[in-house]
């Protein structure tokens, strides 16, 4: 199966699943969101185009058709579980984070092992998506400054999807599929600036791939936002359209890209397949 159709079965079934549940759930319809049913299709896709760009189902975690199994990486600050990883080998045990901010905690990966691995993250908000803004933009950033502080030559992608037109969660309660004329503008300009950390030595806080996923799920198949589209719409103004990347809203480059920036760190996958 193609990328491109990869992506749209999955947004659907997205789509599918959520608006089944505001009619039959009601307000209970954020429970889905929160056992990450929905997201696992996204999950999924990354898992797969891994799979179809050359990489051995083997050293990708969780394994695909699995939500657990997710790898806990050590950074400079904290340690915390990635969404998915590939790691070109098996870790060979937890060992004890030397003197600094993480003393005494245990070390699943190694840094070694971290340098030569790929995560990928991947969130979604699909209603009330003007809320918190800035906190998710924190989060996002923190989580590659703790990761590459450690391990810079570690490659990061970023996956975020959000809808065009949010669902309205207020009418839930009433079993009522209905969406919202509301985006935050700002989202596209926060996520550009931490797109595309080209080399080793960029800014530790930016990701080597982010793609911010804007899906218009009003139509009865869900429609991927090209950059043009986003400029048709007024979501990108006229000023901005020369510095914000294309390929920031481009889910099917996402994989491919990750993989070319790994090859110019470590001179070619081989590890991986």
């Amino acid at each position: 199966m193609c990328c491109e159709k990869n992506i749209k079965e999955k947004l659907l079934a997205i789509k599918t699943g959520y608006e089944d549940a505001i009619q039959s759930k009601g307000k209970n319809t954020n429970n889905l969101i929160r056992t990450k049913k929905l997201i696992n299709h996204l999950h999924e896709f990354i898992k797969e185009e891994f799979i179809r760009n050359g990489v051995s189902p083997d050293k990708i975690y969780p394994k695909k058709g699995d939500s657990a199994g997710e790898k806990k990486f050590l950074g400079y600050l904290k340690s915390k579980k990635q969404d998915i990883s590939v790691i070109p080998k098996q870790p060979t045990g937890p060992i004890e984070s030397p003197l600094g901010p993480t003393y005494g905690i245990k070390d699943e990966i190694g840094k070694e092992l971290m340098e030569k691995s790929i995560t990928v993250n991947v969130r979604s908000q699909l209603s009330s998506i003007k809320k918190n803004t800035d906190t998710l933009f924190e989060r996002t950033y923190a989580e590659a400054l703790n990761l590459h502080m450690k391990a810079n030559r570690m490659v990061l992608g970023d996956l975020y999807l959000i809808p065009r037109y949010p669902w309205n969660q207020s009418k839930f309660q009433e079993n009522r599929v209905e969406f919202l004329e509301e985006f935050p503008h700002a989202l596209i300009q926060m996520f550009n600036s931490l797109n595309d950390r080209f080399h080793s030595t960029d800014a530790h806080y930016k990701y080597e791939r982010v793609v911010l996923l804007i899906v218009d799920f009003k139509n009865e198949n869900p429609w991927v936002m090209s950059k043009n589209d986003l400029i048709k719409a007024g979501l990108i103004p006229t000023e901005m359209k020369d510095i914000i990347d294309e390929n920031l809203f481009q889910p099917c480059r996402l994989i491919p890209d990750l993989l070319n920036l790994y090859r110019r760190r470590h001179g070619n996958i081989n590890d991986l397949v």
